[in-house]
């Protein structure tokens, strides 16, 4: 889900008023870092980070559908594929027949019929993640970071997320 890069950089965290100075290596804090990102990401179901995806939506009647991850940022291809017949008719949604925002609404010319789906592929996610999403990453790092120095967690050889005690 991921693309492995922290939300915070290690300069950033560094810079930041959230670093406490712990004697940790650069290395061990980048991997606290991606963890906490990784950690985040699950928790949202999502990365904020640019990705692709391709969902399947199926023909309700109406002229609208809306995509499961956002900001939208582009839309590569709606193909429609028949669902009811075994010689499946398909094509492709041409992009003057509908349009999109960056919520993940399209809103098509026509009604989108029932006997198809509707195949989008396309992409999503910030260029730079949120300003809240890097502060809660440094803020929940400096929480491990603080209960590393308090003993109540040990990062164990080459590992990743803290274990608490």
């Amino acid at each position: 889900m991921s693309s492995g890069q922290p939300y915070v950089s290690l300069a950033e965290f560094k810079e930041s008023s959230y670093y406490n100075g712990l004697d940790i290596t650069d290395a061990q804090l980048t991997l606290i870092l991606t963890d906490v990102t990784q950690l985040f990401d699950g928790y949202c179901g999502r990365s904020f980070w640019p990705e692709n995806k391709v969902e399947t939506h199926f023909g309700n009647g109406r002229k609208q559908l809306t995509l499961s991850k956002y900001p939208v940022t582009d839309i590569n291809s709606i193909i429609y594929i028949a669902k009811l017949t075994n010689n499946a008719t398909s094509g492709t949604v041409n992009a003057s027949d509908y349009d999109w925002t960056k919520d993940g609404l399209i809103e098509f010319a026509d009604f989108m019929s029932q006997y198809y789906k509707y195949r989008v592929d396309y992409d999503y996610g910030y260029s730079e993640p949120p300003g809240d999403i890097k502060t809660a990453t440094m803020m929940y790092t400096k929480h491990l970071l603080d209960a590393l120095d308090a003993g109540n967690a040990a990062l164990p050889d080459g590992a990743g997320l803290t274990s608490f005690q």
